[in-house]
């Protein structure tokens, strides 16, 4: 009988062109789905305050192919670089904090909002940990950054270090150069 079951399942796997090993745990290429393959960020990613003074996190998010219509995209936000705990996400499409850059784009944006709170602390935490994983139904195509490596820390920094701007804990936000890189593969 498991004999029976077990042929029934990967008959059903393979039927709906789904692999039947999960791809979360390293980033292997999945024939078939290039469409929800997480391939970087574009090198445009923030987390920074703005010259309104706004603390804001900005992801560009580009994978293989177009984004696959029954596919779904969420940014997951943890409460340590591990990414074991889960403390918040937005999910493409739904969130309106997402917006398209392009066929192979999507852009995830949230702002923490004013950093000018005058030494009392404001709602922008100094670290945001995320990553990124793409699903078609209940299977989960791509991680990233793997699993292994856990979640990006972005650290919040202040473009425009001649006013003073606070974080959540209420302490100073150090500056920065305009920040960016490809955290998601």
């Amino acid at each position: 009988m498991k004999r029976i079951l077990a042929t029934f399942l990967a008959t059903l796997v393979l039927a709906a062109g789904l692999p039947a090993a999960p791809a979360a745990a390293a980033d292997v290429p999945q024939p078939g789905l290039a469409c929800a393959d997480i391939n970087g960020d574009g090198g445009q990613s923030t987390y920074a305050v703005l010259s309104n003074r706004e603390a804001v996190l900005s992801i560009a998010i580009t994978t293989v192919a177009p984004l696959c219509r029954a596919a779904t995209l969420t940014v997951y936000f943890t409460s340590d670089a591990a990414g074991t705990t889960i403390v918040g996400s937005a999910t493409y499409p739904g969130n309106s904090g997402f917006t398209s850059c392009g066929p192979v784009c999507i852009t995830y944006t949230h702002s923490y909002g004013r950093t000018d709170t005058g030494g009392s602390a404001s709602a922008a935490p100094l670290h945001l940990y995320v990553y990124l994983q793409t699903s078609l139904g209940m299977h989960v195509v791509d991680r990233a950054p793997n699993a292994s490596i856990g979640a990006h820390d972005f650290m919040l920094c202040d473009l425009d270090a001649t006013t003073p701007d606070y974080d959540s804990n209420g302490r100073l936000i150090l500056p920065c150069t305009p920040p960016g890189g490809n955290y998601f593969e």
